[in-house]
């Protein structure tokens, strides 16, 4: 078959959902190993049935496709992970610039990771909030003549928290994994540089005091 979703279901580019579910169903049904044993034309045929509809039926990826002919592959965990340690760890760089000598660079990615997830932790908690009040909305609404457009809003509205809550849990999900990355790398600092802003910091410039350990008499 062509390796085109919509030939591959032999359907014109302006298909409805409706339209890409019924040829999908077709073709899914003619090309099924259970009906085509030992038949590889068919096998394969089946594989691209199967992940011409997966596109289709989902609108982003079928927005994408439509917009630019193509569908960028899923980047991996381990990449979403190391974009973000890459950003973090960028982020910790200009924050410190005028004193890497004395900060832990590796320290600062790993703290401002946790932070973003501890960002992204709350608003799982609100999301949660959101879908359980138009959960409360739906039950208390109803139609005398059994209609559904408003209970169809509020259905819209909690399928949308749902999705945001579950890609805020991916997003939790690389962050953890990009702190463990981020752990494996080490960064070398001058310990008395870092003594010596402390004190600075501590103290403020220009301020000196007398060492306990001085041997003056």
């Amino acid at each position: 078959m062509i390796d085109s979703p919509y030939k591959d279901l032999g359907i014109p580019e302006d298909a409805s959902q409706e339209e890409i579910k019924v040829a999908y169903k077709s073709l899914a049904k003619k090309y099924h190993p259970d009906k085509n044993p030992d038949d590889n034309v068919a096998k394969i045929a089946f594989q691209q049935v199967n992940k011409a509809y997966s596109l289709l039926s989902n609108p982003d990826k079928k927005e994408q496709y439509d917009a630019s002919g193509n569908i960028a592959e899923p980047m991996s965990d381990e990449g979403k992970a190391e974009n973000a340690m890459m950003q973090h760890f960028s982020q910790s760089l200009q924050k410190n610039i005028t004193r890497i000598e004395s900060v832990d660079l590796i320290k600062e990615t790993i703290n401002g990771l946790k932070c973003a997830e501890e960002s992204q932790r709350n608003m799982i908690e609100k999301t949660e909030e959101v879908i359980d009040q138009f959960t409360k909305a739906k039950k208390r609404l109803s139609s005398k003549y059994g209609k559904r457009l408003l209970i169809n809003i509020i259905e819209h509205e909690i399928e949308i928290a749902i999705r945001s809550k579950e890609s805020t849990e991916e997003n939790i999900k690389t962050l953890r994994l990009a702190q463990k990355l981020t752990a494996e790398y080490e960064f070398k600092i001058d310990e008395l540089v870092q003594l010596h802003s402390r004190v600075t910091i501590q103290f403020g410039p220009g301020i000196s005091f007398d060492s306990p350990f001085s041997t003056d008499t």
